[in-house]
Parts: structure tokens; sequence; C-alpha cells
């Protein structure tokens, strides 16, 4: 991890998230959070290639935006104008492996992922439905 690159990318992942439909309707979904954090984690535990793959499918939970993450991430390695597809970043990182920069390519996915991280923290995170049965108080 690079302080000054996390640091320099912190607006653009704040436009960033705006531009991939993360930030809506004056909120950002709790769910994001935890999604980003996982997704860190995931990347810090175990391996580059499988946490992209991973995150770059919807799963099945309505309020999933896992691939949205990984598109505002891949927005801030390439730039905003790169072309992308539904795996872009999964592709670039496997392409990036393939040419013997893994290392490389993962501290700019790491960076990416906390300015992400960090970005969000600049919204307002809209507030947990309380689960049917729970009770108040």
């Amino acid at each position: 991890m690079d302080k000054s690159k996390v640091d320099a990318l912190i607006p653009k992942a704040q436009e960033e998230i705006r531009a991939q439909g993360i930030y809506k309707d004056g909120f950002i979904d709790n769910t994001f959070r935890g999604q980003i954090s996982s997704f860190g984690a995931a990347v810090t535990m175990g391996s580059l290639l499988s946490a992209v793959a991973y995150f770059s499918k919807k799963g099945s939970g309505e309020e999933d935006g896992r691939p949205l993450l990984m598109k505002a991430i891949y927005a801030l390695i390439k730039g905003h104008n790169a072309p992308q597809g539904e795996n872009s970043l999964y592709e670039y990182v496997k392409q990036e492996i393939r040419a013997g920069r893994e290392d490389s390519v993962k501290e700019d996915v790491i960076n990416a992922a906390l300015a992400v991280k960090l970005a969000i923290n600049l919204f307002n995170v809209k507030p947990r439905k309380p689960k049917e049965g729970a009770k108040n108080g």
C-alpha cells in the first residue's frame, strides 16, 4: 500500500462511486461497506485473481453491488474513460499476472480498493432495514 497514492485516489474514487451508481437516491447502501472490506481481506489473505473473479459476479442478493465496486476499482486504475466490460478488472488482472506483474497489479488494486473504502465514508450511508421479526429496542 502506498499512502500517497491512496490519498491521491480518494477524490477520484468519490467520483467513481457516483459514476458507477453506488451512490443513488442520496445514499450509499450499507452493504457496500461490508463488501469492499471483504474484498480487501480476500485480496490480502488469498489470491488476487480469485478475489476479483468472485467479486466480479453479482450474487443473488438484491443489494449486491460487488460488480459495481470492481468497475470503480478498474476505473481508478485504468482511468475513467477506459472501456469497461462485465469482467474488465478480472481480464486486466489476469493479463498483468501472465505478464509477470502480479506484485504491481496487486498493489494497484489494493490502493484503489482502499481509496473506494475511504471515499464511501464521504457519503450518507443508508441505515440498515430491521430484519422481519426483530424486536426494536
